[in-house]
């Protein structure tokens, strides 16, 4: 399944509260609020974890203080956060600074002000503020019955994917060292999420860096085995592996242009059968049917998308005897649909159906595992485009028949799904920002569209990305946040 939310299945830039300053920088977060560059004085720094800034007193986007030299050395360990006036490293005069912490000073800053789910702050000996004990999961209970770092050793993927079996979780991961060389590994979990075992597709052989703001990963569970869809600045190719994670074999399904916008790869699994793999050039989606064993793939085809309505990634589903594939269109100025569109399992496209004429929906997500359509999006109550989406769900069948009306699920969001059906009921994922934080939550619908759990929440960190499969009674909800790769089993 790949990932959804803002950056599918890799990691998601933080974005800071609106504030004025420098934007707070990397892990240690040093962004302070005064004139200048538009920035976070307590929030999350450009491209780093969050930011606690001091205020300063005349000073300018470009007029910071060192971060390893902290706010005050010589007041530095007294136990109060004192102001003083400071160096800066920009070509700025003094300025009077406010420590970031001094012993359990902290003032009103916390790990959830940090935009973490919880945990304890650390001062440092230079008064910086350490945030490596703040959790990003929330408190385990009767649905969060496991949260925490993924045992996969030091790896720190760039892109990563999850899949499952009844028995096993997989999780498919893409590693760059200094030169940009990229390495394709696959992990394998217990239900209880231990390591089962690693092996190592590609080392160091696969093309450098495409775009990172996009997932180059897909994962799905086959008869007896698993199955990557790896995208490369040149080709989708698949990686084949037998039930103990061994490689099996490799086909290249897609040669992508010089211009080509090598998007989230999405495969929607079959129950006995290959998945369909789904994916994004500069000139659209295209489809193609991965073979039972991984192996090979149908002919690609084109999919009916000269008038895509966004860089949404697409969703698919088996139902009945066929895959189909959602996404939204815009056919006139203003005027929106969602496109649904039938695959066959011989690789074979149906006449598009636009469905919900004249209606904004966005980030759909069809369930798997059911055996109608079940649609989760981002749309406004309203109707209008232009008004701030929240989540919806309605249920309709292949035909395109509304078996149960558009319902709000959840409140605003910036991403959707992926959603999984458990019998009558839908499971749907949730994205949302929440205050300084990216929190993952949950909520179970009935088929009817009323809310059987309201949103549940499972992580909140400063940044993240994230995917999840289905395994037996469970979801399995991978992310990338601050401090690492984590996982959550969720019983919904």
């Amino acid at each position: 399944m790949s990932g959804r939310g803002a950056a599918a299945g890799g990691e998601t830039a933080g974005a800071g509260t609106a504030g004025a300053g420098t934007a707070g920088t990397g892990t240690a977060g040093t962004g302070t609020a005064g004139t200048g560059m538009a920035g976070a004085a307590s929030g999350t720094g450009a491209g780093g974890i969050a930011g606690t800034g001091s205020t300063g007193v005349g000073g300018t986007g470009e007029c910071v203080p060192p971060p390893s030299q902290g706010m005050c050395p010589s007041l530095c360990g007294n136990g109060v956060r004192d102001m003083c006036w400071a160096p800066t490293a920009g070509p700025c005069p003094a300025v009077m600074w406010t420590e970031f912490c001094d012993g359990s000073d902290f003032g009103a800053t916390s790990c959830a002000t940090r935009g973490f789910a919880g945990g304890t702050l650390i001062c440092t000996a230079t008064c910086l503020i350490d945030d490596s004990g703040c959790g990003e999961c929330f408190a385990l209970d009767a649905s969060l019955v496991g949260c925490g770092p993924a045992p996969v050793g030091p790896m720190k993927p760039a892109s990563f994917a999850i899949a499952a079996t009844d028995a096993e979780v997989g999780l498919g991961l893409l590693e760059y060292d200094a030169a940009d060389s990229a390495t394709v590994s696959f992990a394998r979990l217990s239900p209880a999420l231990a390591s089962i075992g690693v092996t190592v597709l590609d080392d160091h052989v696969a093309p450098g860096r495409t775009y990172p703001a996009f997932s180059q990963l897909a994962a799905a569970a086959l008869p007896a085995g698993w199955v990557l869809a790896v995208v490369s600045p040149s080709d989708l190719s698949l990686r084949a592996m037998g039930a103990d994670g061994g490689e099996t074999g490799r086909a290249v399904v897609d040669t992508l242009p010089n211009d080509g916008f090598p998007a989230s790869p999405f495969l929607a699994a079959q129950p006995s059968g290959g998945p369909l793999v789904v994916w994004a050039t500069s000139a659209g989606l295209r489809a193609s049917v991965i073979a039972a064993d991984g192996r090979s793939a149908t002919t690609p085809v084109d999919l009916p998308t000269p008038d895509v309505a966004s860089y949404d990634p697409p969703t698919a589903a088996f139902v009945g005897d066929a895959f189909y594939v959602a996404f939204p269109v815009q056919t006139v100025p203003s005027a929106y649909a969602l496109r649904l569109v039938r695959v066959g399992l011989d690789g074979t496209v149906g006449s598009p159906m636009d469905l919900y004429p004249g209606e904004p929906i966005f980030m759909p997500d069809l369930a798997s595992g059911a055996s109608d359509l079940r649609l989760a999006y981002a749309g406004p109550t309203t109707g209008v485009a232009a008004d701030p989406p929240v989540t919806l769900w309605r249920r309709l069948t292949p035909a395109g028949q509304t078996l149960a009306p558009a319902s709000q699920i959840a409140g605003r969001l910036i991403g959707v799904g992926p959603s999984f059906a458990f019998g009558d009921d839908t499971v749907v994922l949730v994205y949302q920002l929440d205050g300084v934080g990216f929190s993952i939550s949950f909520v179970r619908v009935a088929s009817d569209g009323s809310i059987v759990t309201l949103p549940h929440a499972v992580a909140r960190a400063p940044s993240l990305g994230y995917v999840a499969a289905r395994r037996g009674p469970d979801v399995v909800a991978a992310w990338l946040g601050p401090h690492g790769l984590q996982l959550a089993r969720v019983t919904p």
